[in-house]
Formats: C-alpha cells, sequence, structure tokens
C-alpha cells in the first residue's frame, strides 16, 4: 500500500477529495446491466439486500456529481461524512471536519479540473458497484463515530456538454454506509482492482508490491540522521509530504528522528493554497512550538527548537485528521 492504511485514504478523501484505492487482491466486478442494479448477463445478480444498498450507494453517488455538475460545491459537500470523524476523545472539536471547508476544497483542489465539473450534465448511469474487503471496512470503523457498515466503489458514466462540445467521461465515488446512511465522497480516480477497469493513469496505479513500511523503517535509520540540522516538509490538505532530507523524501507524515539536545529548523512550504501551520505536541498533544497560519501557494514558515524528549508529534491544527506525524527523540549518545 503505497499511501497508508485505507482508513487514511477516506480521511483523506473527506479531507482534500483525492483517494488512491490501496485495496489490492482478484475481486468479481459487479457490473450492473441497468439502472435498476439488475446483474449483466450470465452472472447470478446480487441478492435483494445487495442490490439495495448498491441502488443507495448509486444514488448518493448520482446526487453528489449532479451537485458537482452544476457547480454547487456546497451541496457536494454535504454529501461527506465529515460529521463522523470527529475526534470522540476530545473536549473540543478543533480537529473535526467542516463542510465549509469541504466546500471550498472541492471549489478550489484538482476535483474542479475535472472535465464535468460545472458543465451541463445530460446523463448519469451508473456502472459499476464493488465493495472493499471487510479489513478496510474494519479500518475506517475505527476512526469514524458510528457503525460502518460498508465502503464500495462506484463508477458512473457521465454525459455533460460544456457550452463548446459534448462528451463522455467515467467518474468514481466511493460510498460510506454509517449508522444506516449513505454518503459519497468524489474520487480522481479508480482502482485496477475495483470498478477503474483500466482506467486508472500509469501514475497512480496501485503499486502495492513495494513495501512502504520498509520505507519508513529505513527513515529511521540513526546513522541517516547523525548531520540532519534542517528538515524541509510540504504542506497539503492531504498530509505532509517529506522533501529533506533524504530519509523523508516523498513520504507522507513521515516520522522524524531527533537527537535529545541538538537545534533542529523544520520548514515547511504551502503546497495547495490552504491554510495550514505547523505546531510540535507533547504526548497530551500540548503544544512545544509552532509556526504561524500561511495560506498563500508556495509560501514557507519555519521554527528552529531544541530536541527534548518532550516531543511527540507535529500537526497542522486547521487539518488536524490527515497532516499530522511522529517525532522519534533519541539520545544523542
Amino acid at each position: 500500500m503505497p499511501n497508508g492504511p485505507v482508513r487514511r485514504q477516506l480521511l483523506k478523501a473527506v479531507a482534500a477529495s483525492s483517494f488512491v484505492a490501496p485495496i489490492a487482491g482478484c475481486l468479481d466486478t459487479l457490473e450492473s446491466g441497468s439502472d435498476d442494479g439488475t446483474a449483466a448477463s450470465g452472472d447470478t445478480g446480487p441478492s435483494s439486500n445487495e442490490a439495495d444498498a448498491d441502488q443507495a450507494a448509486c444514488t448518493v453517488g448520482e446526487a453528489l456529481i449532479a451537485a458537482l455538475g452544476d457547480g454547487d460545491f456546497e451541496t457536494a459537500a454535504s454529501s461527506y461524512p465529515y460529521s463522523h470523524f470527529e475526534d470522540g476523545d476530545k473536549d473540543e472539536d478543533e480537529d473535526a471536519l467542516d463542510e465549509a471547508d469541504i466546500a471550498a476544497d472541492l471549489e478550489n483542489g484538482d476535483v474542479a479540473q475535472l472535465e464535468w465539473v460545472d458543465t451541463d450534465i445530460e446523463d448519469i448511469s451508473c456502472e459499476c458497484v464493488e465493495p472493499y474487503s471487510d479489513d478496510a471496512r474494519t479500518e475506517l470503523d475505527e476512526d469514524v463515530v458510528g457503525d460502518v457498515t460498508t465502503v464500495v466503489e462506484l463508477r458512473f458514466s457521465i454525459a455533460y456538454d460544456d457550452g463548446t462540445e459534448t462528451g463522455t467521461e467515467s467518474a468514481f465515488v466511493n460510498g460510506v454506509e454509517i449508522d444506516g446512511e449513505w454518503y459519497g465522497m468524489i474520487s480522481q480516480w479508480g482502482s485496477r482492482d475495483l470498478c477503474a477497469d483500466g482506467e486508472v493513469p500509469d501514475e497512480h496505479e496501485d503499486d502495492s508490491a513495494s513495501d512502504d513500511h520498509s520505507a519508513r523503517e529505513q527513515a529511521l535509520e540513526p546513522t541517516d540522521w547523525e548531520d540532519v540540522d534542517e528538515i524541509v516538509l510540504d504542506g497539503e490538505i492531504a498530509s505532509w509530504v517529506g522533501v529533506e532530507p533524504a530519509p523523508i523524501e516523498d513520504i507522507e507524515n513521515p516520522t522524524l528522528l531527533l537527537f535529545e539536545g541538538r537545534e533542529y529548523t523544520i520548514e515547511w512550504r504551502n503546497a495547495d493554497g490552504m491554510p495550514h501551520n505547523l505546531k510540535i505536541r507533547d504526548e497530551a498533544d500540548d503544544g512545544l512550538a509552532e509556526t504561524e497560519l500561511i495560506e498563500g501557494e508556495g509560501e514557507s514558515a519555519s521554527l528552529t527548537v531544541d530536541a527534548t524528549a518532550a516531543m511527540d508529534n507535529y500537526v497542522c491544527e486547521p487539518h488536524a485528521q490527515t497532516m499530522v506525524g511522529d517525532i522519534d527523540v533519541r539520545d544523542k549518545n
């Protein structure tokens, strides 16, 4: 899984509308032969309960796509299960996702660049519904307030008119049933093992054969950090991304290995034009040091600290659900 566990991917989908399905393996594709969920010729077809669930997921996905097609990002944001991602262990909901933030992310992020967004949608057809694995559902269930019953990927065929030409595109939605209610989250691409049918761009192909865990372990080799005193991160709403030093390059929310008593400068760059800051926290999530909040894409901020054993993690406060990484402070001897 090149981008971490599925629950973080779904959190990213909520926060940034950029989801790469990391589930590998052979799943039989359920292709609906008509809008009412009947199976394609040769299939035995789903049970009535499965067909009802598929139809409910398709209905939510169609409403989400229709809203995006109209350029109605607020209505589209209402399809997202943001209220279920509140941190139930905290007295304050500072980490809770907000509908207005979701709407802004949809309007200003990569989703708005999809060819069919803010056009005249002429037809929406739900063509595929594929469930994620039980393990994926269980992992997501650990991160939400409520009972996750089903997690599926859906593929839609969209016919649209942008005012100059007509076109047909595929669109992917992740459907999640929580406490009996269905929610939808737009995806920029699907999974080859679910509904993508070869439509995933090569650069987004699930490279589950690569060992992301090994990369993180390598990043924590003390010898790789002996000469490090400057750390650079890119901040984007989906995650922090390591830039320097080499052990954290391109790693999402990398663990920072520091030596106690040594001075470090941590610089971060705003990579998406959304409001971010960087705060270093202790084990109780109390702040130890932080930068100012900046919103301009390409702007940067930094802080200089002496590493102490109290340092436990670093976080972007506005996007603490997804932009959070560990700090591992070692004895300098």
